[in-house]
């Protein structure tokens, strides 16, 4: 391993020492004989037989001795960073590829033509097992495309890819993936690699076509066929093309290369689709799809728009009327809550059912939730006043984002400061309870905004949300377990915990004497802040030993009574409603 010193100390005496020696040396032969792991200048070396004479069982084993030796050495890239990748990229490359040379271009197709191998865990045994896909190389700095399926995979541990001429190198990095049309480019540290051109015209039904794969197991075997046609499909909002083969491939020959007569990349081999008689369930016809070139093309230029991409969704909102940005908007809101509904439901099967594998669920939706907050972002910059402020508190609120929230916070205020819907928005910031940057938001609102609403009830908030955060620490100091919000926002609230009541209630009786008269939830601020002011009464007195707040109301003949009526007496109280 290139990154891996070995150390031996033979034991004392000469005698043990040449002995020490002669075995040593040995081992060191046969290691190198059967898996030899040198720098990366001189990549690992597989024997692929003499006068083109392939033996498949010695290169699969050969494959899978190595895999659980790369596998070992913690520098290399694994397939759980992989998929991370895969999650974050989503998108097209720009590349600027070199025509080959030299070469012709039916041999350079064989040497182009790459073995995508992975270690994986059937989940029936202990054992690590070896997968085999396809790939083609389409530069000779190392860039090769392969499905996205081939690396979408979470039972793998590592991949790897060999060359025609038995080289193994370990996967660098994803460059680039498109989940949707099923594509993907990955790199590997070479300078010198065989590789082929993209076709720069599609072929046209019944043009003939040959392939390059390694159907299970049986290494570089080529196939012959035509274009049968073109066929396009449409999932929700995502159109994708495929060429459809009447050529023969199978299990392994995912990412394989499809060429034209002149050795140009044509397709990339992806999955059948077996049609079965409705009676007796034998098989009638079985239809072999591909990526066309024309996908390849716009995916290795950059056209090759990804719907669920930031830039995709910015171009939709662009295009998009006042109407259409209300439904994105809670299309959106659906999507975050329908998204962690499964998550959660997913994660108590987690605990039942051990095949779920509860670290790829966890990421898969840690992605889903960053993009949605990233999509909100955008909608913050929408002239719809009302969206762009939901936006903004969604984006606020949210614990997946990840971009600096007091910025956030401060371009909301510059936008919308003084504009007459952020008073009724304004709780919404609040998200049960203040934290550092919504109390910043309600303490600037409340300090300079110029609408009166808006001020009235910031200052309404700002105090009772001080309670909340008040009653709140004191359940998280009776409680270590019962926590809420992440530790700054605990932080913020211990701070605010020592805030005497009379100063919360004080606040409380200028909201009520300065904007009684604003209107607010179907009630007015004086009205609401004169209970906030009896409920902060009874808190404070809301413990053994204390007298207990009066409580008055008519009882099932609608005669009138009272708590006190039985002072001195032992009474159950009974609370119950229904909502």
């Amino acid at each position: 391993n290139r990154n891996r010193k070995f150390q031996v100390k033979p034991p004392e005496g000469r005698f043990m020492l040449r002995v020490t020696k002669f075995v040593f040396a040995f081992c060191s032969l046969m290691l190198i004989a059967a898996v030899h792991v040198p720098a990366q200048e001189n990549p690992i070396q597989v024997d692929m037989g003499k006068d083109g004479f392939i033996n498949d069982r010695t290169v699969y084993e050969s494959l899978s001795k190595i895999g659980k030796e790369l596998y070992k050495d913690d520098s290399l890239l694994k397939s759980s960073e992989i998929l991370e990748q895969l999650d974050e990229l989503q998108s097209s490359a720009k590349l600027d590829l070199a025509k080959p040379s030299g070469d012709k271009s039916r041999k350079r197709s064989f040497d182009s033509t790459v073995i995508v191998g992975f270690l994986y865990d059937c989940g029936k045994c202990d054992q690590q097992h070896m997968g085999i896909a396809t790939g083609v190389a389409i530069s000779s700095d190392g860039l090769i495309l392969t499905n996205h399926h081939v690396l979408d995979n979470d039972s793998s541990f590592i991949h790897y890819v060999m060359t025609r001429d038995g080289k193994v190198f370990p996967v660098e990095k994803v460059v680039a993936c498109h989940e949707a049309n099923d594509i993907a480019l990955i790199k590997i540290d070479t300078t010198d690699l065989p590789f082929s051109s993209i076709a720069p015209v599609a072929p046209k039904p019944l043009d003939d076509l040959y392939t390059i794969s390694h159907p299970e197991m049986n290494f570089f075997y080529a196939s012959s066929g035509q274009v049968a046609r073109y066929v396009e499909r449409e999932k929700g909002n995502v159109k994708t093309r495929w060429l459809q083969l009447d050529g023969e491939f199978a299990g392994g020959s995912s990412g394989g290369p499809v060429f034209d007569n002149q050795g140009h990349v044509v397709g990339l081999m992806t999955r059948q689709i077996p049609k079965l008689a409705k009676k007796g369930g034998h098989l009638r016809i079985m239809f072999h799809e591909c990526v066309p070139v024309q996908v390849i093309n716009d995916f290795v230029n950059g056209k090759l728009e990804n719907p669920n991409s930031l830039a995709s969704f910015k171009k939709e909102v662009e295009d998009a009327g006042d109407r259409e940005i209300k439904k994105i908007y809670r299309a959106l809101v659906k999507n975050q809550r329908d998204s962690s509904n499964a998550f959660y439901r997913s994660r108590r099967d987690a605990a039942k059912n051990k095949d779920i594998d509860l670290e790829k669920l966890e990421r898969t939706h840690t992605a889903k939730m960053k993009l949605i907050a990233n999509k909100m972002m955008v909608l913050t910059e929408v002239q719809n006043v009302s969206i762009s402020l939901d936006a903004y508190a969604f984006v606020l609120g949210s614990y997946d984002y990840e971009g600096n929230k007091s910025k956030v916070a401060d371009q909301m205020l510059a936008r919308h400061l003084d504009a007459p819907e952020l008073s009724d928005k304004l709780e919404s910031f609040c998200v049960g309870m203040l934290n550092s940057t919504s109390s910043s938001i309600m303490e600037m609102v409340a300090k300079s905004s110029t609408n009166e609403k808006s001020q009235g009830i910031a200052k309404f908030l700002l105090a009772t949300n001080s309670k909340s955060s008040k009653v709140h620490y004191a359940k998280l100091l009776k409680n270590a377990g019962y926590t809420r919000g992440k530790p700054k926002d605990l932080e913020y609230q211990k701070r605010i915990a020592v805030i005497p009541f009379e100063e919360i209630a004080e606040k409380l009786e200028s909201v009520k004497e300065d904007y009684g008269t604003v209107e607010y939830k179907d009630s007015t601020l004086g009205d609401l802040a004169a209970k906030e002011l009896r409920k902060l009464e009874w808190s404070q007195n809301l413990e053994v030993g204390k007298i207990a707040p009066e409580i008055e109301g008519p009882d099932l003949d609608g005669e009138t009574f009272k708590l006190s009526d039985y002072r001195g007496k032992i009474v159950m109280l009974d609370f119950w409603g229904d909502w």
